[in-house]
């Protein structure tokens, strides 16, 4: 591959890598969740933007990963804070393994630690 030249410097271009997560838009996100739970209603809507506000942008593809694994085990029919802890539960384990978020890491460990509890005590059922 042949390296490109910034001509202004005459050095090469560094390819610039791809960030994590890759964010898109509030509406983008209300869309992937009414293409896959229909229409929402305004108490539904609300408790998106609350989700969206305190823990959001997100990232399209670990939405969408959510959503289906969610929509495959439960269906579509079940309350909305489901399918938006499931949402939120995976952007916090993909966080917690690529270390995204070093400022709130301890908080991170936190969560992943109680949830791999709550697996453990699961599986002993």
């Amino acid at each position: 591959m042949i390296p490109l030249i910034n001509e202004e410097k005459k050095e090469p271009v560094r390819e610039k890598q791809e960030e994590f997560p890759l964010k898109f838009s509030k509406g983008e996100f209300f869309e992937e969740l009414t293409n896959h739970l229909g229409c929402l209603g305004r108490g539904e809507r609300r408790k998106v933007n609350v989700v969206w506000s305190e823990a959001g942008p997100f990232d399209g593809k670990l939405t969408r990963e959510a959503i289906e694994r969610s929509v495959k085990f439960k269906g579509s029919s079940q309350h909305i804070s489901y399918y938006l802890e499931s949402i939120r539960r995976e952007h916090m384990r993909r966080a917690s393994e690529m270390e995204l978020y070093p400022k709130k890491h301890n908080q991170v460990m936190k969560v992943r630690k109680i949830l791999d509890e709550l697996k453990e005590k699961m599986s002993m059922r």
